[in-house]
């Protein structure tokens, strides 16, 4: 009220007044800005006409366009169910989840009539992004001489949103390695579990009295404190 006109603060509006209204069911509700000019005082009020619709229920999630990622691997991140009574922000929160993974490029929804009139589709249509990365390099040093790197990293193994890494170090007197694995929803819970390990070896003996040889792993657990923290 009393404020500057904007273009940004409008559309704004109408994404919050669309989500409010589609918080209650309304999956097709429509919002429409009215403009109303006062010319004496230069100002516009602006009255905005909603159409809820028809309280509609998700009847079914349909998902395509994904070759490599399992399809429960994506619905365990939706929020929005089927069966349930359609909600704007649990479709929002569901698109921000897919967002965050690494090896989905993109995640398109959209809403179909359903068998009923009281009844929607929602569809969602993927675009994987590529999920694995491998680098490798020589490096000389008067101490290692050559060695080896190598480092490869997969986000999304066998397509089950495994997150793995394997790095290692070959040298004339250095040998480093290590293995990593995180399951983001071990035993089908949102609790992520993770597994490592590692080996280092030097030898320094032809240049002083020295070696080390060392090995070693660790377990972890993360658990969810809410949507947006994790302990």
């Amino acid at each position: 009220v009393g404020e500057l006109y904007s273009i940004t603060k409008l559309r704004k509006s109408l994404v919050d007044l669309t989500e409010c209204v589609g918080n209650e069911g309304y999956a097709f509700a429509n919002v429409t800005p009215i403009f109303r000019r006062n010319i004496e005082n230069d100002t516009v009020v602006v009255v905005f006409d909603i159409e809820k619709g028809k309280e509609v229920y998700v009847e079914r999630v349909s998902i395509s366009g994904h070759t490599k990622t399992k399809d429960y691997v994506v619905r365990r991140e939706l929020r929005q169910n089927e069966g349930a009574r359609y909600n704007a922000e649990n479709v929002r929160r569901s698109k921000e989840r897919l967002a965050r993974l690494n090896y989905i490029k993109n995640a398109r929804f959209s809403n179909n009539q359903g068998s009923t009139d009281d009844q929607v589709e929602m569809n969602i249509d993927l675009e994987e992004g590529k999920s694995g990365t491998f680098s490798a390099g020589i490096t000389y040093s008067q101490l290692n001489d050559l060695a080896l790197t190598g480092r490869v990293e997969e986000q999304n193994l066998f397509g089950e949103g495994y997150r793995a890494n394997i790095s290692g170090d070959i040298g004339g007197a250095t040998t480093n390695y290590s293995v990593s694995l995180v399951d983001p929803y071990f035993l089908s819970e949102d609790v992520s579990a993770s597994v490592s390990a590692f080996h280092a070896q030097t030898d320094l003996q032809s240049l002083v009295s020295y070696d080390q040889d060392s090995s070693g792993g660790s377990v972890g657990l993360s658990f969810a404190l809410n949507e947006y923290a994790r302990y």
